[in-house]
């Protein structure tokens, strides 16, 4: 028989306001504070978790009121392990909150009602309600938080709102029972691990508002069959990991990034169409892919990392594009069903273990590879091989013991340089062209790549009508091609003459010398003024050097002595001592002339303007 749930002393406040949590116990309805829970503030009524204290009932029904205060909310924690709970019902008009772990460990739980005002439902709330078998979703619940219903083993049926915008990560994380959930078109955000292990969904159609499917997020989903994604742009590592029932792909177009082991274990797959703005593919993203037989990668993709599609076993035909320069080890590793390989012309390295075990027909290694790393056909075969004349390291010189034709598209010199080994009945053929499989077609025309100097041989090359093989031929040191580099100052140049640099041949023996040119004046102007014996002028002069123009404007002031002292009032030099009159002479004859003129006064201004007297 069901109990209302006021058999609990129910009323707890969050512990951060446990404060007026006492006060508002005793307070009518209309006093109002603030409830803070998981990042929504709620107000308008007095706000109380329930929490149960003898844990004896079976059958639960969250009341609207407990002592005359509207419940609307379930405190964190308020229900965590309570195993003897089997049914819970939330009719009531104003709750809004199901705390974090409110149910958690709740193992016997098996049916849950929930309110139609819920807003909130907190983190890892049914976490564990391993008796839960389906759930309605209010249409108030905009986020699904993090762990919400994590190991919900006999989960069968979630219906989530249009409302919902955000699954976080763990939300659904082994339901290993759930089948039937329809992920809404509002849904924007999708956690790490959200479905993981969730092994009886069938279907997953991610809606275009999410463009990044997590790390996990459908790992382990062992009946997930057909897949679809309108707007994802990336895939995170092991997102689709051992989903091995999964056979129909419908990638995005906007496809740029799939993760580390994205695809790794899905053995159903049979037929890979991938994206053509997809650009990188990151480790094991397809490994032990099983079923798959073709595949072509689109010419957005640089780089493929390491094992991408290794012990894919069925795989029989694939298409690299030339835009590929990077090919990482084991890329094919355990591909035992392949047979002819197509590599791009642009990378530079085989990698190792790039085709262990595999057992291939004919492989054309294009010009432009130097190096085949160790192990780079480890346990496998290759019956003909096309070599580059570019290849000047084999890590492994029994690399290609078991082939039974090899073409070198160079000498027979250079290809012993290699030092590879190979059985008795190996057929060895120099010159011989990847494309055509035939020899070289030689095009007359010559092309200089490094032109002789007079310390260094030159390199011209005619090449293959038909691959990029490059019949090389050395050119003899030019005594008079001299390398010029940076030139170096002797001397620097000033306004008035030149400056001088060198030239020293990188022989060592060779130096030229060549002028550098004067610079230009950059002049400055100044006004001098007159004084009292020099006129005024303009002065142009140069900055960097001591050339310099003087136009005058007016002539000198010439002395004042107002006083007739014989000082001048602006420069307070003698102004007599230019003068040649006698008076100005000093000595006897002055003194006894000025004796007399004083005396008579005769003469008393001179000709110069001062004084005598």
């Amino acid at each position: 028989m069901k109990k209302v749930i006021s058999l609990f002393l129910a009323v707890l406040m969050l512990v951060s306001v446990v404060p007026m949590a006492a006060s508002a116990a005793t307070n009518t309805l209309d006093f109002k504070w603030q409830y803070y829970n998981g990042g929504t503030i709620f107000d308008g009524y007095e706000v109380y978790g329930i929490t149960d204290l003898g844990k004896s009932e079976t059958e639960y029904v969250i009341p609207e009121k407990y002592v005359g205060t509207k419940v609307v909310a379930i405190a964190d924690d308020s229900f965590v392990d309570f195993t003897q709970i089997k049914s819970l019902s939330m009719s009531n008009s104003y709750l809004f909150s199901i705390g974090d772990r409110a149910f958690k460990g709740c193992t016997s739980l098996a049916t849950a009602t929930l309110s139609t005002k819920l807003t909130y439902l907190g983190e890892s709330a049914f976490e564990g309600c391993s008796s839960l078998k389906s759930i309605t979703i209010p249409s108030g619940v905009k986020v699904i938080k993090a762990n919400t219903f994590k190991g919900c083993t006999a989960l069968e049926t979630v219906v989530l709102p249009s409302t919902v915008t955000t699954i976080e990560s763990g939300a659904f994380s082994g339901c290993t029972s759930l089948k039937n959930i329809t992920i809404p078109a509002s849904l924007t955000t999708l956690g790490m691990g959200a479905f993981q292990d969730c092994a009886l969904i069938e279907n997953a159609a991610i809606p275009a508002g999410v463009t990044v499917i997590e790390a996990n997020t459908f790992k382990g989903c062992t009946s997930l069959k057909t897949l679809t994604m309108a707007n994802v742009k990336t895939i995170g590592s092991y997102a689709f990991y051992n989903c091995t029932s999964l056979k129909n792909i419908t990638f995005s177009s906007a496809l740029t990034e799939i993760g580390d082991h994205a695809f790794s274990g899905c053995s159903a797959i049979e037929d890979l169409s991938l994206p053509g703005n997809l650009k990188t593919i990151k480790d094991n993203a397809f490994s032990k892919c099983s079923a798959i037989r073709s595949v072509t990668l689109p010419s957005s993709v640089k780089k493929i990392e390491h094992s991408v599609f290794e012990d894919c076993t069925a795989l029989e035909s694939v298409v690299i594009p030339d835009s590929v320069t990077e090919l990482d080890g084991s890329v094919f590793s355990g591909c035992s069903s392949l047979k002819n390989v197509n590599l791009p012309k642009n990378i530079k390295t085989i990698g190792s273990y790039l085709f262990s075990l595999c057992h291939l027909e004919t492989l054309k290694i294009y010009e432009g590879v130097t190096k085949i790393e160790y192990n780079a056909f480890y346990l496998g075969t290759v019956d003909e091989i096309y070599l580059p004349s570019t290849l000047t390291e084999v890590k492994k010189p029994r690399e290609l013991y078991a082939s039974k034709t090899v073409n070198f598209a160079g000498s027979p010199e250079a290809f012993e340089a290699l030092g590879l080994e190979f059985n008795e009945n190996v057929t060895i053929n120099y010159r011989v062209c990847t494309a055509t499989g035939e020899e070289h077609v030689i095009d007359s025309k010559t092309v200089v790549s490094l032109t002789p100097t007079c310390s260094k041989e030159g390199e011209k090359y005619n090449k293959c009508k038909n691959c990029a093989y490059r019949l090389v031929q050395t050119m003899d040191i030019d005594p008079d091609n001299h390398v010029y580099g940076r030139w170096t100052t002797v001397k620097e140049s000033t306004c008035t003459a030149k400056g001088q640099e060198r030239y020293t041949c990188t022989c060592g023996n060779y130096d030229v010398y060549r002028d550098i040119p004067m610079k230009p004046h950059y002049f400055s102007y100044e006004t001098v003024e007159a004084t009292c014996t020099t006129e005024k002028v303009k002065v142009k002069s140069c900055t960097y050097c001591e050339y310099e123009e003087k136009t005058v404007i007016s002539p000198a002031l010439g002395h004042k002595d107002d006083n007739h002292d014989g000082i001048c009032d602006r420069c307070n030099e003698d102004a007599t001592k230019n003068c040649n009159h006698l008076c100005h002479k000093g000595g006897f004859l002055h003194k006894f002339c000025l004796f007399f003129w004083k005396l008579f006064k005769i003469n008393k201004e001179c000709s110069c303007g001062m004084y005598h007297y």
